[in-house]
């Protein structure tokens, strides 16, 4: 059987102008199975909506998410 994966802990968040770019660990566990994808989801301040958008766990690009700020 496998289990939940933990969450990644996030490291480090830069936003820019119109994207913000977040630095992560990997989850400390991995609930017996690789991970595949990471789902980000956020909301600008002021904003009651949240956007959210899914990423590749593509080998090489773990650790840093690009992602755009607003609709």
């Amino acid at each position: 059987p496998t289990d939940t994966p933990s969450s990644p802990s996030i490291d480090q968040v830069e936003p820019y102008s119109s994207t913000a770019q977040v630095q992560f660990d990997e989850p400390e566990a991995t609930g017996g199975v690789p991970i595949l994808k990471y789902k980000a989801e956020w909301r600008a301040v002021g904003e009651e909506v949240w956007h959210s958008k899914w990423y590749d766990a593509k080998e090489g690009e773990l650790g840093e998410l690009v992602f755009p700020l607003g609709s």
